[in-house]
């Protein structure tokens, strides 16, 4: 691995830790993410689909974003479920209809740790094949 590589890495881990230990003030409609392996299985492209609704129609309710997304209703649920307890979405109960609005309109990842360790790897396993 060369020295601009591992000094990249070792930013990405210093930023990381800064967030974790609240050093720098992230903006306060932001999602972060510490990989791109966590952020991939929490934001799917169904519920990447489902954020880009809530989004576009204000106060949607489930069985309207249910109907948008021509999904069950069950798995809009459960969808939403998981996008509320991470903060992404907040909902209110009104009646018997329930409302979804964004709350986060960003997400964090520091992309550099996981692409540049995996970049190094892959370049060195190439490197020793072609030997």
């Amino acid at each position: 691995m060369s020295l601009k590589t591992k000094e990249q890495i070792q930013k990405a881990k210093d930023l990381i830790e800064d967030i974790v230990n609240e050093k720098i003030d992230l903006p306060e409609n932001a999602v972060v993410f510490l990989d791109t392996e966590t952020m991939l299985q929490v934001i799917t492209p169904r519920r990447l689909e489902l954020i880009k609704l809530v989004e576009d129609n204000k106060a949607a309710t489930v069985n309207q974003l249910a109907n948008l997304s021509k999904r069950h209703k069950q798995a809009v649920v459960r969808d939403l479920k998981l996008l509320e307890r991470l903060e992404i979405i907040e909902q209110r109960k009104e009646g018997k209809n329930v409302f979804t609005t964004l709350k986060r309109k960003m997400l964090l990842l520091p992309l550099t740790t996981g692409i540049l360790e995996n970049t190094a790897s892959r370049r060195e396993s190439a490197a020793h094949t072609s030997i």
